[in-house]
């Protein structure tokens, strides 16, 4: 299992890593200055996004079965990418309904965006990229954690 978080991450974080350069070569320097930009801390967070979405990822695989994956998608991912911030923005959630503040804290969605964007575009209007990283990696951690716990449970080792 652990195998499979450390290709994923690796292959994930391989392919998504020349995005950003290459949408700022095409799209991003007639429209957002790049000057606050720390590329370093941006791609850390692209990899601990990585590392935490691949432990999800298989921590699901593994719990679910497969008459309750459709469910799965429809109820729990669908909610956490409307209400993650690739869409949307998570300030103006909170804006919209102030509650939402607290469920934004379950989803590793809004962390990853909202280090995103702070690391890209800088300022105090986002979640600082540094404590994105952490919860990431924290989340990634619990993840693999209850992933490994759930396949000893359902697996016979004899």
């Amino acid at each position: 299992l652990l195998e499979k978080i450390i290709v994923g991450t690796l292959t994930a974080f391989c392919i998504i890593g020349p995005f950003y350069p290459i949408s700022y070569i095409f799209v991003f320097h007639r429209y957002v200055s790049m000057s606050q930009t720390h590329w370093v801390w941006a791609y850390i967070v692209l990899f601990a996004a990585s590392f935490c979405l691949c432990a999800y990822n298989l921590c699901a695989a593994v719990i679910l079965r497969k008459e309750t994956l459709n469910i799965f998608w429809n109820r729990i991912n669908h909610c956490l990418l409307m209400s993650g911030g690739l869409i949307v923005p998570s300030s103006l959630l909170i804006e919209w309904w102030k509650p939402m503040r607290f469920l934004l804290l379950c989803n590793p969605l809004h962390f990853f965006s909202e280090s995103c964007r702070s690391s890209i575009v800088g300022g105090s209007d986002f979640f600082p990229y540094q404590q994105g990283v952490i919860v990431l990696f924290a989340l990634g951690s619990v993840f693999s954690v209850s992933a490994i716990y759930a396949f000893k449970r359902r697996v016979d080792h004899i």
